[in-house]
């Protein structure tokens, strides 16, 4: 009803409140999220320790 005619951007609006909301959870995911990262042994390098156990070697060591 307005007598300016309708906005270029009125039809986006639902598009661009869809990306605020999928870039607002991307962002709280990699803020909250703990990363967890498996690794094999076979990767490390192993020393004999005590009791004839294998222990990994720290990196840098």
């Amino acid at each position: 009803m307005s007598p300016y005619g309708q906005s270029v951007f009125a039809d986006a609006v639902d598009a661009i409140q869809a990306v605020d909301l999928a870039f607002d959870a991307m962002i709280s995911e990699v803020d909250n999220g703990k990363m967890r990262v498996f690794l094999s042994d076979v990767m490390f390098d192993q020393e004999e320790g005590g009791k004839g156990r294998k222990v990994t070697i720290p990196f840098g060591r």
